[in-house]
């Protein structure tokens, strides 16, 4: 996604110091290379830290013309507030995470708009997923983020195996969830559209999308085959 931002993207990668932002960051830093991606700051912080002053200064130091940001919900409001106090213009990217939930706009509001993230579901990815947030946010007044989007689906892919097996016993509903392969429905309500696993328990044709905060809604912007909206250049 860095390569929506420039041609030769120089990214500043930031990352909470536990275990998920260290995994996750060094995912990123692994993969850059390969997709041309130049990483001019690879910089951990501690989490729940109160004061992102000198590692957005840091940030604004490094060149780098993004930021992706591996963060926990409070210190990636933190940071996106930092980001807009010390004056820098820079691409961000919030990857999952806090990133994705109605909590993180809330709190920023319009600082938010435009700013990209990766999510392994997104409310707009087909209309089953519509109806499912339509009626959640009836009922909430928020969208269905992906955490929750996901287990919708997951717990149809589970009555659907119960079904087939006609028992609960769990070697019997596992072998039934191991046939599942489905591209229609709620059970496939996921990136492309598909779901079957593969041996190793992974869905063979799971892939994250690129989402965009647009006008206070997180929207599907990549890769094209997933896209709902078009790509805001901020």
């Amino acid at each position: 996604m860095s390569k929506l931002v420039s041609d030769k993207p120089k990214v500043a990668v930031i990352f909470e110091n536990t275990a998920f932002g260290t995994s996750t960051s060094n995912g990123l830093k692994e993969l850059a290379p390969a997709e041309g991606v130049e990483i001019v700051m690879f910089e951990p912080y501690s989490a729940g830290f109160t004061d992102a002053s000198p590692l957005i200064n840091k940030v604004k130091a490094s060149g780098a013309n993004a930021l992706f940001s591996v963060s926990y919900l409070n210190d990636l409001i933190l940071i996106v507030r930092t980001v807009k106090q010390v004056g820098l213009n820079i691409a961000i990217n919030g990857g999952s995470g806090g990133f994705v939930i109605p909590d993180f706009y809330k709190n920023v509001g319009k600082l938010a708009e435009g700013l990209q993230g990766v999510a392994h579901w997104n409310h707009d990815m087909n209309d089953d997923a519509q109806k499912v947030n339509a009626e959640y946010k009836k009922r909430t007044g928020e969208f269905l983020f992906e955490y929750a989007g996901g287990l919708v689906a997951q717990t149809v892919m589970l009555a659907d195996a119960l079904e087939r097996a006609a028992s609960t016993e769990p070697q019997k509903v596992r072998e039934a969830l191991s046939a599942l392969d489905v591209s229609k429905g709620y059970a496939a309500m996921a990136p492309g559209g598909k779901v079957k696993f593969g041996p190793d328990g992974k869905n063979v044709y799971g892939r994250p999308v690129g989402v965009q905060w647009q006008n206070g809604d997180l929207a599907s912007v990549f890769p094209k085959d997933d896209a709902r909206a078009p790509l805001l250049k901020t």
